[in-house]
């Protein structure tokens, strides 16, 4: 019997067993070994990381946690200790590291790959989808131009990282687009009506209180206050109409001072990853309004795909988005995506949605419905196969 190919996984992203649910589904397909960090100091949604491999996971995949240098979480310049060891004890068919091509880690990769497992496919993702102005531009143009020639095959995150790695001189036959990570739909169940209630109750909220949801960083370029004003006019003639924003960032207390008593704003306190979809299956619609940053100093950022897009249509919530970065590919769909940056567009949306309950439950069916299809665990994974064995 023909042993499947071996595959090593290399990523900060795997600290958490959520994201490893990949790793789980690829060893469908491969024989898999995952290296990522100690979690140590980092955090994930505002909580301290705390990792247990499940039982299923030990049987599936072997999981290598590497020390990291320099002791740092910016996670594009660190590179992880004892990663020639695993490739040379491992011998892998592939290597599939996750970075972008500027990141110590990614070069870690490849130098360590040309020299002790010469024989190894070097594949490698990028989410990064913002051509760099400035000095930096330029020197982040030549960093391209080298990851390109020395690269092998690519996946990156959304359309717009494809186009920059096209342009920089990756092979496009050996390009893909894909996302990083799919989704448990049996970890993301949708809510019972007393389940609704009850958590409005306990929040302090009617029964018949309708709520829009946000969840990630509270930071400005997540779009949160042109979402904060559009709930507040439309609270002129929807009372009932609540706004909940699980997370934690710098704009807290400013938004908090909104609505100090809680009376229609409520802020909730981070939780642990896998308790993200209890929050999400409570809300009526979720919303990710955010936009570009481009801030005076050169620090630039656009949605690169905004996982928690899918998690909320998982668990049959209406969910809608600006038209920022991947977000539109991701929704796939005009009629749920507004102009990012305009208070207006989103406005104009949310009424459209707010209007009628039974148009909004059957489009939130129609989304957990194309959301199953395209972003399950199972055909994230049936893709990366195709991809890598090609």
């Amino acid at each position: 019997m023909n042993q499947l190919p071996k595959l090593m996984i290399v990523g900060h992203t795997y600290m958490i067993a959520v994201n490893r649910e990949k790793a789980l589904h690829l060893a469908k397909y491969f024989q898999v070994r995952v290296c990522t960090c100690v979690s140590t100091g980092w955090k994930a949604l505002g909580r301290e990381i705390i990792d247990v491999n499940p039982p299923e996971h030990e049987a599936a995949y072997e999981l290598r946690r590497l020390d990291r240098f320099p002791h740092k979480t910016d996670i594009t310049k660190f590179v992880m200790l004892g990663l020639k060891d695993e490739l040379m004890d491992f011998q892998p068919d592939i290597v599939l590291v996750e970075n972008e091509p500027w990141s110590f880690l990614r070069w870690q990769v490849r130098w360590q790959t040309w020299k002790f497992t010469p024989r190894t496919q070097f594949v490698e993702f990028t989410w990064e989808n913002i051509k760099r102005v400035g000095r930096k531009g330029k020197v982040l143009d030549w960093i391209y131009k080298a990851a390109a020639y020395s690269g092998e095959k690519i996946i990156c995150g959304n359309r717009q990282a494809l186009e920059l790695c096209l342009e920089a001189g990756y092979n496009k036959h050996s390009s893909t687009i894909q996302a990083q990570l799919g989704i448990d739909f049996e970890k993301h169940p949708p809510s019972t009506e007393t389940e609704r209630i009850a958590w409005r109750n306990a929040l302090g909220w009617s029964d018949s209180s309708i709520v829009i949801g946000f969840c990630g960083r509270l930071v400005p370029e997540k779009g949160l206050f042109e979402l904060l004003e559009a709930v507040k006019l439309l609270r002129n003639e929807r009372k009932n109409l609540c706004l909940a924003l699980l997370g934690e960032g710098i704009l807290y207390n400013e938004l908090l001072s909104n609505d100090p008593n809680g009376e229609w704003l409520k802020i909730l306190p981070a939780v642990k990853h896998e308790d993200v979809p209890l929050f999400l299956n409570k809300l009526d619609i979720f919303v990710l309004p955010s936009k570009p940053k481009i801030h005076s100093s050169g620090g630039v950022w656009e949605e690169q795909f905004g996982h928690v897009l899918i998690e909320a249509m998982a668990c049959r919530v209406l969910t809608i988005g600006s038209n920022s970065g991947a977000i539109p590919r991701v929704l796939d769909d005009p009629e749920v995506t507004f102009k990012h940056s305009d208070t207006n567009s989103l406005l104009k949306n949310l009424t459209y949605w707010l209007r009628d309950q039974e148009i909004r439950s059957n489009k939130a069916i129609n989304q957990r419905d194309i959301c199953n299809k395209k972003w399950s665990h199972e055909e994230i994974a049936r893709k990366y196969s195709l991809f890598l064995n090609s």
